[in-house]
């Protein structure tokens, strides 16, 4: 186990490093900068010598190859440089972002799981029933509307239908600080989201579950009399479990790391949104710090997941 994930461990810092090269050129082949986008709004336009001057105050006067080695020299530190646009600290602008994804994130894991797991259970269960059907074209109809589509038709409804809940919280506050008017905030986007992870996750964990379920340990057990609940929960949902966690897994890397389409739509202020900002203002320092970011929790992530399959089914060995 330990050989494992030290040799994972290491192949995720070449996959970071390789991340991190690419995004380095990527953001620079854009087109436009940041000093052309910035300067050109001053007053009296911008002049060559004001676009010079403004490049070395961002560093952008150097040579790439020098520019390639100071960020990564800089990043061996843990320096992730400062933000073009705010002058704070990239590391800042991730830690002032990072509760609110975090936020929204656990609203649609709990929204999700709490819809998906038990309707993927009943399906498998009542396999070619009506409440299979039912819950089959439910999962169907989830996976076939972008979640855009869906948070963009109950705002509609919302407005509509004179709703309580609130899309623009002008205080922007956290569960902690009042926990009413961040639960109306949060409340669509998390279930907008939460439903749209609900369809992938209940249709492998139903086919899954259908296999497990033919296995002969599990007509063993209902032989010896076992409780039709406890053969689901105790043999049957363990060993169907393990696809399932690799797509929990997935996402719930994509929760930590903000989501880009509900942040914007509904005027989060989360990693996604900071994203997106970033390279629309071609703020380099902050487009480089939030992918290495979500680059590093995605693959170690991913280690955590193979690291449980180990404890979830003994027949997992790691070589």
């Amino acid at each position: 186990m330990l050989n494992y994930i030290i040799r994972r461990c290491t192949l995720n810092i070449g996959v970071i490093y390789l991340v991190g090269s690419l995004i380095f050129v990527l953001v620079r082949l854009l087109p436009g900068s940041f000093v052309i986008q910035r300067g050109g709004l001053d007053i009296g336009g911008l002049t060559p010598e004001r676009l010079e001057l403004a490049k070395a105050e961002l560093g952008l006067d150097k040579p790439v190859l020098e520019q390639y080695l100071t960020y990564w020299a800089d990043l061996l530190r843990l320096d992730f440089g400062f933000s073009f646009e705010t002058r704070n600290s990239v590391a800042s602008e991730l830690i002032s972002a990072f509760p609110y994804s975090m936020e929204l994130g656990i609203g649609i894991l709990i929204i999700g799981l709490s819809i998906s797991l038990p309707v993927g259970v009943i399906s498998a269960v009542k396999q070619d029933q009506w409440q299979d059907y039912l819950l089959r074209g439910f999962a169907i109809v989830a996976l076939s509307f972008p979640v855009f589509w869906t948070a963009a038709l109950v705002t509609i409804a919302n407005l509509n239908f004179g709703s309580p809940l609130r899309l623009e919280v002008i205080a922007q506050p956290h569960l902690w600080e009042d926990p009413w008017a961040a639960l109306q905030w949060y409340i669509i986007p998390a279930t907008c989201g939460g439903v749209a992870g609900t369809a992938s996750i209940m249709r492998v964990l139903r086919s899954e579950l259908l296999e497990v379920l033919r296995q002969d340990y599990i007509r063993t057990a209902r032989s010896k009399g076992l409780q039709e609940r406890g053969v689901i929960l105790r043999h049957a949902l363990q060993n169907a479990f393990l696809p399932v966690l690799t797509l929990i897994g997935i996402t719930i890397a994509g929760l930590i790391t903000g989501q880009i389409v509900l942040e914007s739509m509904f005027n989060i202020p989360g990693v996604g949104r900071e994203l997106v900002e970033a390279v629309s203002l071609r703020d380099y320092s902050m487009v480089q710090g939030i992918t290495l970011v979500v680059a590093s929790v995605i693959v170690f992530t991913n280690l955590l997941v193979d690291i449980s399959y180990g404890y979830l089914d003994p027949r997992v060995r790691f070589a």
